[in-house]
């Protein structure tokens, strides 16, 4: 009952005991896969990542997964620093499929499906129908009639090869950035809709894959990755874990 290998990227912050509920949920499920624990210049958890054989890199500089500032181009700077970042921390990882994680994900169960697509994850979102005219002007293959999924937040899973070579287009990503609001994407940018579009532009493929969605309630045992947990935000560590983190 197992499918392709995967590692983790876990970005985490100053949620200290919802990260390591986060872990836990990850090493009773796949004790062995890669696991980069990237601190967003929030605590340092060099120690936590210790106990749950991590990788650990600590960033000094917060970078936001949804931005929201485009005057001043700001947006493309930030943009293209995560770009970077991400693509840094995935190369670190042996396997091939690269999970996304945060703080309100966690793994319930080991997955069952096979991963198809270059982002594999619960997909309800899309590029909407009048982005698709704009699009079409430079990038010819646009189905007019097809639906371009979204996906790539928390529990999603990235083909790391293909999604790097993705990233690597400069030319894509720039027009993103440049025309965000000329192609009608959304006033916000998620870090999880641009890497689709760049997916999207590159004519990669995203769909969707068994057990993964969103739950807001508690656990669901029905769900192998569940996202929106959040049970444990803001919740202090127990006075005998306080030893795996420094603020």
């Amino acid at each position: 009952m197992s499918t392709q290998s995967f590692g983790i990227y876990y970005q985490c912050y100053k949620n200290p005991y919802a990260t390591y509920i986060g872990l836990s949920s990850i090493r009773k499920h796949y004790p062995s896969c890669t696991i980069v624990l990237l601190s967003d210049n929030g605590y340092n958890y060099s120690d936590m990542a210790k106990i749950f054989d991590c990788i650990y890199i600590h960033e000094y500089e917060n970078l936001w997964l949804t931005y929201k500032e485009f005057e001043t181009g700001g947006h493309i700077i930030n943009s293209c620093k995560l770009i970077d970042r991400v693509s840094k921390a995935f190369k670190l990882c042996k396997e091939e499929y690269v999970m996304w994680f945060e703080d309100d994900v966690s793994i319930n169960k080991p997955i069952a499906d096979i991963f198809k697509y270059d982002i594999n994850g619960y997909n309800p979102n899309n590029v909407q129908s009048f982005s698709l005219p704009e699009l079409k002007k430079k990038y010819n293959f646009i189905d007019m009639n097809k639906r371009y999924s979204i996906t790539g937040h928390g529990g999603s899973v990235y083909h790391k090869t293909n999604t790097l070579k993705a990233f690597e287009n400069k030319e894509i990503i720039n027009d993103i950035l440049i025309n965000w609001n000329n192609y009608k994407f959304p006033s916000d940018i998620g870090h999880d809709f641009m890497f689709s579009v760049i997916v999207i532009l590159s004519e990669g493929t995203i769909g969707s894959y068994d057990g993964h969605n969103d739950w807001f309630y508690g656990i669901n045992p029905n769900l192998c990755v569940q996202h929106q947990f959040k049970m444990y935000y803001n919740i202090p560590l127990p006075n005998e874990l306080k030893y795996l983190i420094t603020e």
